[in-house]
C-alpha cells in the first residue's frame, strides 16, 4: 500500500476513550452491509447495502479503500461474497467507521463515490467480535437494553475483557465480569479479596467486579479495595472505585481514596470515582475540595464536553447541598451540556438535562435553559428535560413536563417510546394521570415498548 493517511484524534481521542453508544450517538447511521468484492492488493472493498440499523443510508452501495501497515489483516483474508460489516456514517466531519468481524477502519469520502482511510486497531478497545454480533448489539442497543460485549484490555490489548454498554448511560464503559461465571455469590467472600492481589492485572480487575456485584455485602472488603485504588493498572482501579461505591463502606480512608481518584490519569476511573462518591452522600464531606477542582475542565479531549464535570456536580450537590460552589458547576453544565449545539449534541444536551436533575431544587438557576430544551428538535432530549424539571420544580412545570412525555409515548422511534414509559413509571403514583395512556402503549407492536409500559403502570399503581 502506498496511500497512509493520517490519524488524528477522533471521537474524542480515539477508541481507547469513547464508548460504542457513543458511536451509535455520534454518527447517524448505522447499517449492516454485506460484501461483493473485494481486492485485496489494492484494498478495495465494495458493499451492497442488507439492513438499517439507525437511520437511512442514501447510497445503495458503499466502496471502501483501506490502508494498513504490513501483510494484511486476518480479517480481510478469504472473505467471500455476502460477508457482513456495519457501517456508521453521517457524522459533523464526514467520516465513516466500518467494523468487520472486530477489524474497525476510518475513511472518510474520496473520488469516484468511493471513501479511503485506512484500519484503526484503537477501536478494538471497544468491541471486537464477528459483525453479526456487533449488529445484534447495536440492534439491541437501540431497543433500550443493556449489552455485554468483548473488547481489548487497555494495558494489555492482547487480552480481552467484558464490558456493558447502555444508551441510558451512553458515556459508561462499565467493565463487566465474564457472564458466562456464576455469580460472586458462590465463592466466599475471602477468596474475591485475597484475588485482588494475584499477579495477573485481569483476575484483579474480575475480583474487584465480583465484590462490586456483592455491594453492601463486602463491606469488610473495604480496606482491600483502598489498596487497590493504587494498583498501577487503570482498570483494576477503576474496578476498585466501582466496588467502594457500590458498598459506600463506613470510614474515612475510602472517601479519602475515591477524592484522590477524582485526579486519576484515566478519564474512566476520575468520571466513576465521581459516580462512586455520590452514593455515600453527607458522609463524603471531607471530599468536597476534590470535588470543586474536579467540576473544572481538565482533560483537552474528553472535558470539551464536560461529563466528568457534570457528575462531580452531582456529587457535591448530594454531598452538601449548601456548597457555595455548586452555582458554578451548574453554569458549566448549561453552557457546555445543555446548550452544546454542534452536530445534534452527541447525546451532551440529554447527559446534561439528566445531571441538573440529579441535582433537584437545587438546580433551579438551570429552569431557563431547561424550558428551552422543551422544545429541542431531538426527543430525546426533550424527554430528559421534561423529567428533568419535574423532579427540579415539580409544582410550577408539571403541566409541560407531563405533557412532553405523554406526547413522546407517540413517537414513531422505539427507544423513545420505551424512556417515556420508563421516566412516567419512575414518577410513581403522582403520574397516575398517564395510566390511561400508558394503557394504550400496552398494545404497542414492540414487545419492549409494551413490556416498559406495564412496569410503568406497575410503579404509578403498585398493588
Amino acid at each position: 500500500m502506498t496511500w497512509t493517511p493520517p490519524v488524528p484524534l477522533y471521537i474524542d481521542g480515539g477508541g481507547a476513550r469513547i464508548t460504542l453508544p457513543e458511536i451509535i450517538l455520534e454518527f447517524h447511521t448505522a447499517t449492516l452491509i454485506e460484501l461483493e468484492r473485494s481486492d485485496l492488493a489494492r484494498g478495495g472493498f465494495s458493499f451492497k447495502v442488507a439492513k438499517s440499523l439507525k437511520g437511512k443510508l442514501a447510497q445503495k452501495e458503499v466502496k471502501l479503500q483501506i490502508s494498513w501497515e504490513g501483510a494484511p489483516p486476518a480479517a480481510f483474508k478469504d472473505l467471500k461474497p455476502g460477508h457482513p460489516a456495519i457501517f456508521f456514517t453521517q457524522c459533523f466531519d464526514q467520516r465513516s467507521l466500518t467494523c468487520l468481524d472486530g477489524l474497525w477502519s476510518w475513511t472518510k469520502p474520496s473520488q469516484d463515490g468511493w471513501e479511503a482511510g485506512a484500519v484503526r486497531s484503537d477501536f478494538e478497545h471497544v468491541f471486537v467480535g464477528k459483525s453479526a454480533e456487533l449488529s445484534d448489539a447495536v440492534a439491541k442497543l437501540l431497543l433500550g437494553h443493556d449489552v455485554v460485549a468483548r473488547c481489548r484490555r487497555q494495558e494489555n490489548p492482547a487480552e480481552l475483557e467484558w464490558v456493558r454498554y447502555s444508551m441510558k448511560t451512553p458515556h459508561d464503559k462499565a467493565l463487566a465480569r465474564d457472564p458466562s461465571l456464576p455469580p460472586a455469590s458462590k465463592r466466599p467472600l475471602s477468596a474475591w479479596i485475597a484475588e485482588l492481589q494475584d499477579s495477573k492485572p485481569h483476575d484483579r480487575v474480575q475480583a474487584g467486579l465480583a465484590l462490586a456485584e456483592l455491594g453492601t455485602a463486602a463491606e469488610e472488603a473495604g480496606p482491600a479495595l483502598e489498596k487497590a485504588l493504587k494498583d498501577k493498572d487503570p482498570e483494576v482501579r477503576y474496578a476498585a472505585v466501582l466496588a467502594l461505591g457500590a458498598i459506600a463502606p463506613e470510614g474515612k480512608a475510602a472517601v479519602d481514596g475515591l477524592a484522590h481518584a477524582l485526579a486519576d490519569p484515566d478519564w474512566f476511573v476520575r468520571f466513576t470515582a465521581a459516580q462512586s462518591l455520590q452514593k455515600f452522600g453527607p458522609r463524603a464531606k471531607a471530599a468536597e475540595p476534590a470535588l470543586v477542582q474536579a467540576m473544572r475542565p481538565s482533560d483537552p479531549i474528553k472535558d470539551f464536553r464536560p461529563i466528568r464535570c457534570g457528575a462531580a456536580m452531582v456529587a457535591l450537590a448530594k454531598i452538601d447541598p449548601n456548597s457555595k460552589q455548586l452555582g458554578g458547576g451548574i453554569e458549566l453544565v448549561v453552557e457546555k451540556l445543555l446548550d452544546y449545539e454542534a452536530d445534534d449534541s452527541d447525546g451532551a444536551r440529554v447527559v446534561g438535562a439528566q445531571m441538573l436533575g440529579e441535582c433537584g431544587h437545587l438546580a433551579r438557576s438551570a429552569t431557563p435553559a431547561l424550558l428551552r430544551r422543551l422544545k429541542d428538535k431531538q426527543e430525546d432530549v426533550r424527554l430528559a428535560t421534561a423529567e428533568a424539571l419535574l423532579k427540579i420544580d415539580p409544582e410550577t412545570h408539571w403541566n409541560a413536563g407531563m405533557g412532553v412525555l405523554l406526547d413522546e409515548l407517540k413517537n414513531p422511534d422505539v427507544l423513545i417510546r420505551i424512556l417515556a414509559s420508563e421516566a412516567l413509571g419512575r414518577l410513581g403514583p403522582r403520574a397516575k394521570e398517564a395510566r390511561s395512556a400508558l394503557e394504550s402503549v400496552e398494545r404497542d407492536p414492540e414487545p419492549e415498548v409494551r413490556q416498559a409500559a406495564a412496569q410503568a403502570l406497575k410503579k404509578i399503581s403498585p398493588k
